[in-house]
């Protein structure tokens, strides 16, 4: 690859090169909306969740179009490939240039600073690469690699001065353009839930460490659409970005602080600099400081849509009891109706997702944590406002609500052997296994829940319904109810299996989601997961290759997580 400092900047031609590169070997990252955060901005935001990228970032576009160059002109010139791709990186590129070498046969070497959290070193070496420790510093990181390739012979691939790279990432412009674009289609009806349905793209915010993603952005971005704004963002405490802007030269950082956001701590560099000089309109500095919803949905429109046919008013209230997943989500689903909402929330449930559906407007009403209370408080609400109960597992709209769940996976994946899909009262996983068993009767339908609170276990095992008189505690608060008369026929009938599982594999399954997807799920979410590692599983045909978990939640209660010391470097 081009000597570090001494190439001629990518411009849109090479940027759609990697995108020809990288079709069908990464993912099509999804652009979300968050009406909550809509409304705290006081601007409608577009959120690019590279963080669902392979390996976990954005870093695999860049690898990928670098390693699949060399892979390219090896072919074109007859040259054998590269003895090997040496990088420098505190883990997010280390782990990308890997993965893309290992596709390829090619050895990877990554120089890691001692620092560098521990799983980003072990997903380096789990993808066959070998991990060369240096200081925290970018001398040290580029003196040490330097060493490196002169003795294995091998390339350097920089994480952000390299001109592949940084064309691999302006590919994240091209998509959200693309997805913009889709947003505009006249097929799409507006709708108040999908708060970014806007006309046009304004900007583009880009974190910036050593300024390859922010540069490959800037290039497409300036080259399609020269009227968006292209604003680079970077911890106050690493400003070399904002500084270089100000002075109108590259101004690296020579003492960088502290700063949480470590994937950033490195400086622009030369090749990114021009680019960020030319095109980025402004740098914007923060302080470290500043660093459930279809089946409610579904619900609150039949609400409306029958108001709409018979004439007669909505209903003066909505009403429901839940941990808290269902009731954020009818009570954001109510908000945009206009309807008021009254959400009974058992006392136990955690804070975080109490506040949530306070600030979605609804008015949140305590209870004991037991189901009969929990019945009872919501009936006596119903009674005091005159409003409609919307059961959050046992309402015909909210099951099938929750089975377009099962038609979009089979959209997205139609080779699927089997879903997993955690339990709790049952409203999820029936009407996933209402849509499956219909379209796709092969496909094995398992509903997996906590062995501390396993009445769906005990009502296949005995044949009839057997609800949890005296549940135990469980780390998956979601599903501590019980599943009810409307889901218990469906599950009976139509799911294959229940397969439980122990606190301690719910842990470990969630601990491997965040660290090795990136996804932060709650431990309800990890319930599939677990029961897919769990030994049950294994019982279960080889055939079943083709396995869909359902992640049905990431309402994290972040101060409860007393049990992660526990976990720490076991989750192997």
């Amino acid at each position: 690859m081009a000597a570090h400092g001494a190439a001629p900047p990518p411009g849109l031609g090479e940027v759609r090169d990697a995108e020809r590169r990288l079709r069908g070997r990464i993912h099509r990252t999804p652009l979300l909306t968050c009406a909550g955060l809509d409304r705290v901005a006081g601007r409608r935001l577009l959120f690019k969740c590279e963080l669902l990228q392979k390996t976990g970032s954005f870093k695999i576009r860049g690898a990928l179009n670098a390693v699949r160059s060399l892979v390219e002109e090896s072919e074109r010139t007859g040259r054998e490939l590269p003895r090997a791709v040496v990088t420098h990186s505190s883990g997010n590129h280390g782990q990308a240039l890997a993965c893309a070498a290992q596709a390829e046969g090619i050895p990877a070497y990554i120089v890691v600073p001692r620092t560098a959290p521990q799983c980003k070193q072990d997903a380096i070496r789990a993808y066959g690469a070998t991990v060369v420790p240096c200081d925290p510093t970018d001398k040290s990181r580029a003196e040490t690699a330097s060493t490196v390739v002169q003795e294995t012979g091998g390339v350097l691939v920089h994480p952000n001065q390299e001109p592949a790279v940084i064309a691999g990432q302006g590919t994240i412009a091209l998509e959200v353009l693309e997805q913009v674009r889709e947003m505009q289609s006249p097929c799409q009806k507006p709708s108040p839930f999908l708060s970014a349905q806007a006309p046009h793209i304004n900007a583009v915010v880009v974190p910036v460490g050593g300024g390859g993603m922010v540069a490959g952005i800037a290039v497409a971005i300036k080259a399609l659409r020269p009227d968006v704004k292209v604003f680079a963002a970077e911890p106050s405490n690493v400003d070399d970005c904002y500084q270089s802007k100000v002075r109108g030269e590259l101004t690296p950082n020579l003492h960088p602080r502290d700063t949480i956001a470590d994937a950033v701590k490195t400086s622009i560099g030369p090749n990114t600099w021009p680019i960020i000089r030319d095109l980025v309109d402004d740098v914007l500095t923060v302080s470290e400081e500043e660093i459930k919803i279809r089946g409610a949905l579904n619900a609150v429109r039949s609400l409306v849509e029958e108001s709409e046919r018979t004439g007669r008013e909505l209903p003066r209230a909505v009403v429901t009891h839940s941990s808290g997943n269902h009731g954020q989500a009818l009570a954001c689903a109510a908000q945009a109706e206009g309807i008021p909402a009254y959400i009974v929330v058992p006392r136990t449930a955690p804070q975080c997702k109490q506040d949530a559906i306070r600030a979605y407007g609804a008015t949140v009403v305590p209870c004991d944590p037991t189901d009969k209370s929990r019945a009872e408080t919501a009936s006596t609400v119903v009674q005091e406002t005159g409003g409609v109960l919307v059961h959050p597992n046992q309402e015909p709209a909210v099951i099938a609500g929750q089975g377009t769940i099962a038609l979009e996976v089979l959209e997205q994946a139609p080779h699927i052997n089997a879903v997993v899909v955690p339990v709790g009262g049952g409203g999820m996983v029936a009407g996933i296994a209402v849509a499956i068993k219909a379209l796709r009767p092969d496909v094995k339908v398992f509903a997996a829940e906590p062995s501390n609170v396993d009445d769906c276990y005990q009502s296949k095992v005995r044949g009839e319904l057997t609800p949890n008189l005296h549940p135990r505690d469980t780390i998956a608060d979601a599903v501590k109810t019980s599943i009810g008369p409307n889901t218990w026929p469906i599950i009976r009938d139509l799911v294959d299996d229940v397969l439980t599982v122990s606190e301690e594999e719910i842990k470990r399954a969630t601990w491997l989601v965040w660290e090795r997807m990136k996804l932060l799920i709650e431990p309800t979410a990890g319930v599939g997961l677990a029961a897919v590692l769990s030994e049950q599983f294994q019982a279960v045909p080889w055939d079943v290759q083709n396995v869909c978990i359902v992640l049905c939640g990431g309402n994290v209660d972040l101060r409860s997580l007393t049990w992660l010391t526990d976990l720490s470097g076991k989750a192997e």
